[in-house]
């Protein structure tokens, strides 16, 4: 007669075996395929490096109580390069008005620095706040310009109030050059040097960025010269601003998957936009991720820093020769809705550099109590700012930018897109007239940093996908995120507003918010603004 206890054990033991030969299938599984569902609760997929990318994650997570497991951000990569974050968010001045989805956002990630608090209390506390006559400077030949002196006229205030009435579909590729074709003075006056340099808009920039900044930021712009309610944050947005939120998702278990992109979307062959598959490539092999009815999309299309040239102290990077936004013209060739325009480099090309140094030479010729010091006279658009700093730090902080990297320096007979670290400041100790004492300012270099972003604008065309402009075409299961969405906001305003639209778009299924058109009060403050000036 058998042993019940005996066969016990040996079914128990069997169990035990196809238990753990299962749990060994899944793990096999999920190492795997990543991207395998929890089984619980709907997926999100974000692509992209950006602010805009790790906004979405935490908007879903406060406003939808979203399961951080199930988000997966896809090519983030930049998020965790230092130099990477620098440039993208090469914007270091904030205003008290006009940023309110960026404040908004900030008031609900949790400090670093001091429990209870906020990161938008760290980030006020370490911003500088700017005040005073001198704290923006134009510099002309060696000479602090006290403003405004180059004053719009009578005939330029009545083209700027006639901008602001105008119809938004009545200017789609119309540059700041074109409307103001018959009055060639206009980008000499100090109002344009102000507030090209402080937003970083070109003549060759869409004149409804200029449009819109008229119509919803003229509380921002009335101090434009003094600078006054407008804060100045650390140079170093990836510790200040990225790693923070990157904790806070990381805290919810929001999966950042490194060296991974999406190559190509298969469609549901309907007219709405219902992504079906999504093709992924990773390290060492190629994933295809099955979508489910309820599960999201958001992709980034065009990232500031795409094609990105680095430099140092001694070299730079030469440019790299190869398609800008592969995914992006591989969309659009299936679906119109993604239609792109093309961009000349020349036009959207930026510049950026950070100088760290010791006190010297150079430091002693910049002007005190500047916050931001524009170089109208320079053929690459300089502009600079020394970065606040703690007591305990040696040395001095530049951080600087160039709207026309692309043009031939001045005095360092090179484009800014050729120049290393030591080339950028001996081009500024010229603009300085310092360059009798070249040698001790290099003496006092320590590092430099420099990045080149050749699509960092949109030039004169707004690049959004057509299916921003249909309500009725967000009735599936992607949004599109893009820094060149048609909106005039500083940058950091827009990446968040931008991951706001998209997140209410796919949750509540409704179109996000259009440009403001302005209301007679902003209008007629825009006109009260523009006197001053």
């Amino acid at each position: 007669m058998m042993d019940f206890k005996k066969m016990a054990a040996a079914f128990a033991a069997g169990g035990a075996i196809l238990a753990a030969g299962a749990a060994y299938s899944l793990n096999h599984k999920k190492q795997q395929n990543p991207y395998v569902h929890s089984g619980q609760g709907q997926r999100a997929f974000i692509s992209g490096s950006t602010l805009s990318a790790l906004s979405a994650a935490a908007l879903l997570i406060r406003e939808y109580n979203f399961r951080g497991e199930n988000i997966h951000l896809l090519d983030c990569d930049g998020l965790f390069d230092g130099d990477a974050c620098e440039a993208a968010g090469a914007e270091l001045f904030v205003h008290a008005q006009g940023f309110d989805c960026f404040w908004d956002l900030l008031r609900s990630i949790p400090s670093q620095q001091k429990k209870g608090a906020s990161l938008k209390d760290d980030i006020i506390l370490s911003a500088q706040e700017l005040s005073g006559s001198r704290c923006r400077v134009l510099m002309r030949n060696g000479e602090q310009i006290v403003l405004p002196e180059r004053r719009l006229d009578r005939a330029q205030r009545r083209l700027l109030n006639r901008l602001m009435m105008e119809e938004e579909k009545q200017l789609r590729g119309k540059s700041v050059e074109d409307w103001f074709a018959d009055d060639d003075s206009f980008v000499e006056t100090d109002f344009w040097r102000l507030c090209a340099s402080l937003y970083r808009i070109k003549e060759s920039s869409s004149v409804s960025v200029l449009r819109a900044l008229l119509c919803a930021r003229s509380e921002q712009m009335m101090h434009l010269d003094t600078m006054e309610d407008w804060m100045q944050l650390p140079a170093d947005p990836g510790t200040a601003l990225i790693q923070p939120l990157i904790t806070y998702l990381k805290g919810y278990g929001v999966q950042f998957h490194l060296n991974s992109e999406i190559m190509d979307i298969q469609f549901s062959d309907t007219r709405v936009l219902q992504a079906r598959v999504l093709h992924m490539r990773s390290a060492h092999h190629v994933e295809r991720i099955e979508l489910n009815a309820d599960d999201l999309c958001i992709v980034t299309l065009g990232e500031r820093t795409a094609l990105a040239q680095k430099g140092d102290l001694h070299q730079i990077e030469a440019p790299r020769q190869e398609p800008a936004y592969p995914f992006w013209n591989r969309l659009a060739a299936r679906r119109q809705e993604f239609a792109v325009d093309a961009v000349d480099p020349a036009e959207a090309a930026e510049g950026f550099f950070t100088v760290k140094m010791r006190e010297g030479v150079l430091a002693d010729a910049l002007p005190a109590h500047a916050g931001l010091i524009s170089f109208p006279d320079s053929n690459w658009g300089i502009s600079l700012c020394v970065a606040p700093r703690s007591a305990q730090e040696e040395g001095v902080v530049i951080w600087g930018s160039a709207l026309y990297p692309d043009a031939c320096g001045d005095y360092v007979r090179r484009r800014m897109n050729e120049c290393s670290g030591k080339d950028i400041v001996s081009e500024l100790a010229h603009h300085l007239h310092n360059e009798e004492r070249l040698d001790e300012i290099i003496r006092d270099l320590e590092d430099a940093k420099v990045m080149i972003l050749p699509y960092a604008q949109g030039a004169k065309i707004s690049r959004q996908p057509h299916i921003l402009d249909q309500p009725d075409a967000f009735t599936g299961n992607l949004a599109v995120l893009s820094p060149y969405h048609y909106r005039s906001e500083p940058w950091l305003e827009q990446e968040v507003h931008d991951a706001r639209d998209a997140v209410r778009t796919l949750m509540d299924q409704q179109a996000g918010s259009r440009d403001a058109e302005g209301t007679l009060l902003q209008l007629g403050s825009a006109v009260q603004m523009l006197r001053r000036y």
